[in-house]
């Protein structure tokens, strides 16, 4: 019997992960119910798709736990914005724009370390014989670290 990548995490892992997904399929019916222009839609489901995809291969290949650091990092950076948003659609202008800038920080730094955190993964995988890691964890690796570049 094959081992199921969720089969050797914790439970509280299992738990964010299951909110991940759900949040990321949930924005496809959502679409409906805001009910998003035409011209706006194809923009939102490469977005969403562009989300769900490399959550579902990180899952998939059993890189769960570098992918949970690179998802609380992505998400503390968007909280940021989001509460940017909230802030300045509250009426706020002048006590949103310290948070703009503190998120365009924060997001840099984030994308370095998500970048740094993928390198290092790929060179740790790349070290293993092809009997340690699976040659589906390697590729999803390897395209990752194209994709960055």
């Amino acid at each position: 019997m094959g081992a199921h990548p969720a089969d050797a995490m914790p439970m509280y892992i299992k738990f964010y992960w299951i909110l991940v997904i759900a949040f990321v399929v949930h924005q496809y019916p959502e679409m409906y119910f805001m009910r998003v222009k035409d011209e706006e839609m194809p923009d939102k489901i490469i977005g969403y798709t562009a989300y769900l995809i490399p959550i579902l291969g990180a899952y998939l290949t059993g890189l769960v736990y570098p992918a949970t650091i690179i998802l609380v990092i992505h998400c503390i950076t968007e909280i940021l914005k989001a509460l940017s948003d909230v802030i300045e659609c509250s009426g706020e202008e002048e006590m949103a724009q310290p948070l703009y800038r503190l998120w365009s920080v924060a997001f840099v730094i984030a994308r370095n370390a998500i970048a740094a955190l993928t390198v290092v993964t790929f060179f740790k995988l790349r070290g293993k014989t092809p009997d340690e890691i699976s040659q589906l964890r390697f590729v999803a690796c390897t395209v990752v670290l194209l994709i960055l570049l």
